[in-house]
């Protein structure tokens, strides 16, 4: 993961650590994002559920 600052309107620099997090700060800003996090979210839960049977099968 790379680290990627970002400075914001305030002056604070957040330095997320992962695509999620570059997702949530966008979010945060753009109300449409929120949806598509919630949607990659949720792509991630069903597909750990996929792997967990795959794992126990």
């Amino acid at each position: 993961m790379t680290n990627i600052a970002t400075v914001t309107g305030r002056g604070q620099i957040t330095i997320p650590t992962s695509i999620t997090d570059v997702m949530g700060l966008y979010a945060s800003v753009n109300p449409k994002g929120r949806s598509l996090l919630s949607s990659i979210d949720q792509a991630k839960k069903i597909k750990a559920k996929k792997t967990a049977s795959q794992t126990y099968e």
